[in-house]
């Protein structure tokens, strides 16, 4: 994956992110808006350290980057096979779990896109580079994957 630099690098950004970037802006208490860092929240001019924050960054990247990463892999390793009739069921097998675990990340970020508009409005989601853009990232990964040659 790392001879294809778009996707190491865009794999590399949103693990970054995720890892020390903004997840997103909204009103984190009533009439306060914050910033939501992994490591704390930022809101009305003081910093508070926050450690479930930690925690929901840990399963999104347990969820959403790992798979990511593999799935990417997994295609990458598709595309370098020589088709062979002994193979097909192994094969539909491996495609079966490939997309279920796309399918499983696209389901995933939804409700976490969900629980952010529910606790947090409209701007948190519009706003916030970890929860609604990595729509982008996953849409970016599953195309650029997919067009490799």
């Amino acid at each position: 994956m790392a001879s294809h630099n778009s996707l190491f690098y865009s794999h590399l950004a949103y693990t970054t992110c995720v890892a020390a970037g903004p997840w997103f802006v909204g009103e984190v208490i009533t009439d306060h808006w914050g910033v939501v860092f992994s490591f704390g929240v930022y809101v009305a001019g003081h910093f508070l350290p926050e450690g479930t924050t930690l925690i929901y960054a840990f399963f999104q990247l347990l969820l959403v980057s790992l798979p990511l990463i593999v799935y990417t892999a997994s295609l990458m390793k598709d595309g370098s096979q020589t088709e062979s009739s002994v193979f097909q069921l192994r094969r539909f097998v491996s495609v079966l779990i490939r997309e279920g675990v796309l399918a499983w990340v696209v389901v995933y970020q939804c409700y976490t896109v969900y629980v952010i508009y529910q606790s947090y409005g409209i701007v948190s989601i519009l706003i916030g580079p970890v929860c609604s853009w990595s729509f982008i990232y996953i849409l970016f990964v599953v195309v650029k994957s997919r067009t490799l040659k």
